[in-house]
């Protein structure tokens, strides 16, 4: 080890070197690791401490690089792999037991940590590229670590992401009552999905990983259901935003979101988690229990993890107006923001190394879900209440494996393979009573969507040429998407389709290391082609550069194409047909509309060009301090959606410009007949109040003054949207103890859609229902041995709300959540203490309300896309590390 160290000092490579080798076997030890994110140099200074392990690195390479962190019963070795996730470092070992920090790319031998001098080395590939190694991508990328959320006090997943800027809070169980504005997905939100939107491209348009597999989908098969997956199984979440579909394939336009589940532990631990609203109801209880065991070969994590919340009545909390809608008689008594739900998830993974250079791998997540939801409603003239009871239990099931093998030249093969499906049933009794006609209806509609893949990828490098060795990944897919639903009995859909897919990603490290100037320049390159089996074929290609002339300072940009191929069941063409009154433009009385909603035949798949650009500043004279910049552009073609959604209906003839072809006044006896006919089953919804018998009337009879409306999903012509990010993360130790801030801000300059190449552009962005153009989240903590506290600070701007008369404006909400932690380990390393820890946090801590709205259809007299309803929120979460 003497000879070792000295030969490498007079070599000219300073390395720094800690603590003694102790005389066990490489990363068998176990033990309690508490290591904060933050410098690099500090947390491997701390693991060499905690594990008694010695370490060694140079300090000028890993100067300015950030770590993750790492805390609890952890192995060494998987305490080291969790402090170098997306460093863009590795761990060597060699026979003495000695482990050294190098680059993981570009680098002649397999990246990774061994378990020892034959060991095969586990890869590490972070999220938007297939090559090992990569150290960062050229998108904008952020992790959130299970450090950083412990501090925020949150419970779920998806919490979690409410609490994002760049997300935007749509499809969710709230966000399904906002029917001003949004996406059709909002509408259809039946089943009480959470899924990630962001940009506010609608969810469709982020593709959401676990693990890096694709999951089977929620509403139609759609989107990823969050709140399906237990925030105590989450290790950490890595969001790439920018195109990428030259990586992914579909749906990867706004970005990719990757959950990454607990997979290496070693010990036990047990939650209990309780919080409740001031104001009464909306409490939630949460009960979770993982254990694991790690090993020289392998190991494995088994978790089990039960939910239960109870309602939040809108009506309880002054949130929900008891006056009539005047439009349609309409007084809404009763509605739930959250449900009377359980869930129960089990969750269990393993690894194993088989000979060295050969490991497999397999994990499988199960979920149940059941809510329950009641509402009243009462309509003008009618003799009872209306009521709707819904009961929907949900199971998703996800199952994925693998192997990797060392093929030699630090070439290494991935092969995996993923199942998954979500099956839906809800089971609704409904009873309106209108007055001159009551209906009562009892249904049950089941669902089930599917998922198989199976993926191949090989990576390495290619030949060295002047110094500069590239590395390259290529690989295939095939995948089968199935989605199926049966309607009291009588089946509704039954699709499927095959989708093959070819790959290739090349990174050119042109400089690493080099002079001022050109200290690091790396060009990174991707195509993919996709082939579906039934809307065809699509290519997308990807370039990306990362230019740091300095230390400390990294430039870059990307420029990709994306595709979204349409749902499977937006393929279907089915059509509905729905007579509403909407406001006359002129000012006169409200004007009968014929809307047509369903499918087009023939949908395409949307396209996008997506650009990406900005810096990365930590300066070398300020460690512990990173500074972020990003500009996204993105620009749609042929999207998939809805002319006028939900509420924005009522505005479509004061709007009628943006509809250029799709609106009819006075159409002749021809046209109204060939729009009642697109509806195969002949039902029209009869929201007007006037009596009307399709089969017996003749509609023009009945409603002179008719506008026909052309609402179905199609390949709109353009949707345009451009913004910055910027972030700030500083971790500062003081004598008074660790000072950490950050700051997460999105602006979004331009948000225009046309709906046809004629119309008119308009705006998006700051109305009622859709995203505004300006949120932050303000982050100050205080670490100091076993205290910690965390603030946090949410701003969401002002906007408009054109549902009003006259128009009015939303004021800006700012809101502050306190989170106060205990570590009972650092009080008293024995006893009942050791391995306590309890977080105690205050969401809404100064009880701002909402800003008020008051021209909601269902009564809501908030923004339910934009706020929250709960008020000042209690939370007490109790651990138990053992």
């Amino acid at each position: 080890m003497i000879r070792r160290l000295a030969a490498a000092l007079a070599s000219g490579t300073c390395f720094t070197s800690l603590a003694v080798a102790l005389p066990v076997p490489a990363f068998a030890q176990s033990g309690a690791f508490d290591i904060s994110p933050g410098s690099l140099q500090q947390a491997l200074d701390a693991w060499a401490r905690q594990s008694g392990r010695q370490i060694i690195y140079r300090v000028e390479e890993i100067h300015g690089a950030r770590s993750p962190g790492a805390r609890g019963p952890l192995g060494a070795q998987a305490a080291l792999e969790a402090l170098l996730a997306g460093t863009g470092f590795v761990a060597r070992m060699d026979s003495s037991g000695a482990v050294a920090i190098v680059r993981a790319a570009p680098v002649a031998t397999s990246a990774g940590v061994a378990g020892g001098p034959d060991d095969a080395a586990a890869e590490i590939v972070v999220t938007g590229s297939h090559i090992r190694g990569v150290r960062d991508t050229a998108s904008p990328t952020q992790t959130i670590t299970r450090r950083d959320i412990e501090k925020t006090g949150y419970s779920t997943v998806e919490e979690l992401f409410e609490s994002l800027p760049q997300n935007f809070d749509e499809v969710t169980p709230e966000g399904r009552f906002a029917n001003e504005g949004g996406s059709l997905l909002r509408g259809l939100n039946n089943s009480r999905v959470t899924a990630i939107d962001l940009r506010g491209l609608g969810a469709q348009s982020t593709l959401t990983l676990v693990n890096g597999t694709r999951r089977a989908g929620s509403i139609g098969g759609r989107v990823v259901d969050i709140s399906a997956i237990p925030l105590s199984v989450i290790e950490r979440v890595e969001i790439v935003t920018g195109g990428r579909s030259a990586i992914y394939g579909a749906d990867a336009v706004a970005g990719v979101v990757n959950l990454v589940t607990r997979r290496s532990f070693d010990g036990a631990e047990s939650q209990a988690y309780f919080g409740l609203a001031q104001e009464g109801g909306g409490e939630r209880l949460q009960l979770s229990q993982l254990v694991g065991m790690e090993g020289d070969r392998g190991g494995f994590v088994a978790a089990y993890d039960f939910a239960r919340s109870w309602p939040l009545d809108l009506a309880d909390v002054g949130l929900l107006s008891l006056e009539p809608n005047p439009e349609i008689g309409l007084t809404q008594l009763t509605l739930n923001a959250q449900a009377d739900s359980s869930r129960h998830s089990a969750y269990l993974a393993g690894r194993y190394d088989l000979t060295g250079s050969i490991e497999v791998h397999a994990e499988t997540l199960y979920t149940h879900r059941r809510f329950e939801d009641f509402s009243l409603r009462f309509f003008e003239g009618a003799a009872e209440n209306s009521f709707t009871d819904i009961v929907n239990p949900t199971e998703h099931l996800g199952f994925s494996g693998g192997a990797r093998a060392d093929l030699g030249s630090d070439w290494t093969l991935r092969l995996s393979g993923a199942l998954s499906q979500v099956a839906n049933t809800a089971r609704t009794a409904l009873f309106i009573d209108l007055g001159v006609v009551s209906i009562s209806d009892d249904s049950v509609e089941k669902a089930r969507s599917s998922l198989v893949t199976a993926s191949s990828i090989a990576d390495g490098p290619l030949f060295t040429v002047a110094g500069i060795t590239p590395r390259l990944a290529i690989g295939a897919e095939w995948r089968r998407e199935g989605f199926e639903s049966v309607i009291d009995g009588v089946r509704d859909s039954d699709l499927s389709r095959n989708v093959k897919s070819a790959f290739a990603e090349l990174l050119v490290p042109f400089a690493e290391g080099g002079p001022e100037g050109l200290h690091r320049l790396e060009l990174s390159l991707a195509a993919r082609y996709d082939d579906y089996s039934d809307v065809g074929g699509t290519s997308n290609p990807q370039i990306g550069m990362i230019w740091e002339p300095v230390r400390g300072l990294a430039f870059r940009g990307t420029y990709s194409t994306a595709f979204r191929a349409p749902a499977l069941i937006e393929l279907e063409g089915s059509v509905d047909a729905f007579l509403e009154l909407v406001e006359d433009p002129a000012g006169g009385p409200s004007v009968p509309v014929l809307f047509i909603d369903g499918e087009n035949p023939g949908l395409e798949p949307e396209e996008a060009e997506t650009w990406t650009a900005g810096f990365d500043y930590e300066p070398v004279f300020l460690p512990g301090l990173r500074l972020s910049f990003s500009y996204f552009e993105v620009e749609y073609d042929g999207r998939i959606e809805q002319p006028s959604v939900n509420a924005d209906r009522e505005l479509v003839l004061v709007r009628a410009d943006r509809f250029p072809g799709l609106v009819t006044p006075m159409p002749s006896a021809a046209q109204a007949a060939d729009f009642l006919g697109r509806d195969a089953d002949g039902f029209i919804s009869n929201d007007t109040g006037i009596p009307f018998d399709p089969a017996a009337q003749n509609i023009l009879d009945v409603f002179p003054d008719l506008v026909l409306f052309d609402n179905r999903t199609s390949n709109i012509a353009v949707e345009t949207v451009r913004g910055l990010d910027f972030g700030v993360d500083a971790v500062f130790p003081t004598g008074w103890g660790e000072i950490d801030l950050g700051l997460n801000l999105t602006h979004t300059f331009e948000h225009e859609r046309r709906v046809t190449p004629t119309s008119p552009a308009f705006s998006l962005l700051n109305e009622v229902g859709k995203p505004v153009d300006t949120r932050a989240r303000l982050r100050a903590g205080w670490t100091r041995g076993a205290f910690g506290a965390t603030f946090f600070v949410n701003h969401v701007e002002d906007y408009a709300n054109p549902f009003s008369t006259p128009p009015s404006r939303m004021d800006s909400w700012t809101t502050v959540d306190l989170t106060l932690r205990l570590d009972g380990s650092r009080l008293s390393p024995t006893g009942f203490l050791k391995g306590l820890s309890a977080a105690l946090a205050v969401q809404n801590l100064l009880d701002e309300d909402p800003p008020l709205f008051r021209n909601s259809l269902q009564g809501l007299l908030y923004d339910s896309a934009n706020a929250s309803p709960f008020g000042r929120y209690f939370s007490l979460r109790l651990t138990q590390r053992w």
